[in-house]
């Protein structure tokens, strides 16, 4: 970060140099506080001030870099690669255990609503080091994980413009959501999630709207537990869900052969209660497949009418190969098809 800025501030150099000595090769790494912490604070002041960052210019296109770690968010909003300001925050305890595709757009939502008199009313792109964001973004919101569809509505009112880079790249966002600053009590509220119910409850009250996405499957609840019950015994879809939640490779090649299958559609799937989604569907374990099969199959609709059923609450990889070869069997479907 601070090689990044000393284009902009030529004494930079000289004022990091106690900083440097500390890493060099042959050195002892010994801090001292009078000395390097000293050093470091008046960097910390030189980063925060004129000629590192310079005054917003409407006419000049804007960027927001954005980005998000296990633990905290960073943003920063620049122009012509010059830093405008910067902002980042801690996550709360229960932001902490979403999934990492979660908290890209998490991070990108609070430097939208934290620079929004910058950005409101004009073309804004946007950095992420998150390949999957940017598919996100591109695609319909029906398409997305209904976890992330509250956030993508809450970025509706800005044009925006989503664009993949490099975390080498992101010089100034990363070390940012890294050294991030402790979470205070104004940024815990979210006026787009928190409400008070009138007239049933005291205006100290609140209520939190939970997004279970098993809810909109049409399917039984002794069904949706069946599913939990042999994902946990799943070897693949074990394998896939912590991948899920920290994040996937760039590149297909990096990921385990038996999950490569899941790489195209990756910015589609979430866990949720130890069941996998890919969109609103759940993703069945491989034991319950004919299983699921059976009952889609259960009233002889055919095989166009199983697979829209099939469509609205399962996929597994070859779902529709796999219905369509079962149903072609069916001695019943096959002596009432039409000739």
């Amino acid at each position: 970060m601070i090689n990044y800025v000393q284009k902009f501030a030529p004494n930079l150099a000289v004022l990091a140099k106690p900083l440097r000595e500390l890493v060099k090769k042959d050195n002892e790494f010994v801090w001292d506080k009078e000395v390097h912490g000293q050093c470091l604070d008046q960097v910390k002041q030189v980063l925060t001030q004129a000629p590192v960052l310079k005054f917003f210019n409407p006419q000049k296109k804007t960027v927001l870099q954005c980005d998000a770690s296990m633990s905290g968010l960073g943003t920063r909003l620049m122009q012509d690669g010059h830093p405008v300001a910067y902002a980042s925050r801690a996550l709360t305890p229960t932001e902490t255990n979403c999934a990492q595709i979660e908290k890209e757009p998490l991070a990108v939502v609070f430097g939208v609503e934290r620079f929004e008199g910058y950005v409101y009313g004009r073309k804004t792109f946007i950095d992420t080091d998150h390949k999957p964001l940017e598919s996100i973004m591109k695609k319909s919101l029906l398409s997305a994980p209904k976890r992330l569809q509250r956030m993508l509505l809450r970025l509706q009112k800005i044009d925006l413009d989503v664009s993949y880079r490099k975390g080498t790249e992101m010089h100034m966002a990363d070390p940012l959501s890294r050294a991030y600053l402790p979470l205070v009590k104004q940024d815990t509220v979210d006026t787009q999630e928190v409400w008070t119910v009138a007239g049933t409850r005291s205006p100290t009250e609140v209520e939190t709207e939970y997004i279970d996405m098993a809810e909109s499957v049409p399917i039984w609840k002794l069904t949706l537990q069946e599913i939990k019950s042999a994902t946990d015994v799943d070897a693949e879809l074990q394998a896939l869900a912590p991948i899920i939640t920290q994040g996937w490779p760039e590149t297909r090649a990096d990921v385990p052969s038996q999950l490569q299958v899941h790489f195209p559609f990756r910015e589609e799937l979430s866990v949720q209660d130890g069941v996998v989604f890919k969109g609103e569907r759940i993703v069945v374990p491989t034991s319950l497949r004919q299983c699921m099969m059976d009952k889609v199959h259960a009233s002889h609709l055919g095989i166009q009418g199983c697979l829209r059923r099939a469509k609205e609450a399962f996929y597994w990889p070859g779902i529709y190969k796999q219905i369509t070869e079962f149903i072609s069997r069916c001695s019943i479907c096959n002596s009432y098809k039409p000739e």
